[in-house]
C-alpha cells in the first residue's frame, strides 16, 4: 500500500524509467537494422567480386601453366611426353586449343571472359569443362603439334 506521494512518485518514476530503457533498446535494435540493411549491398558486391578476382586469376594461371607445358615438350622434340595436375575454375563454358593459343571462356553474371596465353608450338587437344582437378598429359607428336589431353 503507498502511504505517501512520495512513494508513489518514486513508483511512477521507477515506471518511466523502464519505459524509457525499452524505448531506447528499440530505437538501437531499429538503428543496428537499418545499418545492416544498408552494408548488405556492399558485402554482397564485394564478396562477388573477390570471387570473379579468384576465377579470372586460376584461369590466367590455368592457360600458362598449359602453354609452359607445350613449350617445354615441343622444345625437347616429337615424342617428348609430360604429365601435369590443373585445376579448372568455376563457371568454365570451353576450353579450346587455337593453333599457338589456350583459351578459356569463363561465365560471370551472364558475360563470358576470355583469358588466353600463346605458346610456341601448335596446340590440339580436349580438356573437360567441368570444374576441378585434372590429370592431363601433354605431348609432342611426330609432326611437331603438341598434343594435350585428359587422363581418364
Amino acid at each position: 500500500m503507498i502511504k505517501s506521494y512520495n512513494d508513489f512518485s518514486t513508483i511512477k518514476i521507477k515506471k518511466i524509467f523502464y519505459l524509457k530503457r525499452g524505448q531506447i533498446a528499440t530505437e538501437y535494435l531499429l538503428l543496428v537494422g537499418i545499418a545492416l540493411f544498408a552494408i548488405m549491398p556492399i558485402f554482397y558486391y564485394s564478396l562477388s567480386s573477390s570471387s570473379e578476382t579468384i576465377r579470372l586469376n586460376e584461369a590466367d594461371e590455368f592457360v600458362n601453366y598449359i602453354a609452359k607445358a607445350a613449350d617445354r615438350v615441343y622444345s625437347l622434340g616429337p615424342g617428348s611426353q609430360d604429365y601435369i595436375q590443373i585445376t579448372v575454375p568455376g563457371s568454365t563454358e570451353e576450353i579450346l586449343f587455337d593453333r599457338d593459343e589456350v583459351i578459356i571462356k569463363l561465365s560471370f553474371r551472364g558475360k563470358t571472359s576470355d583469358v588466353f596465353a600463346k605458346s610456341n608450338a601448335n596446340l590440339i587437344g580436349y580438356v573437360s569443362t567441368s570444374s576441378g582437378l585434372k590429370h592431363v598429359y601433354v605431348k609432342t607428336l611426330p609432326n611437331g603439334t603438341v598434343e594435350i589431353g585428359e587422363l581418364y
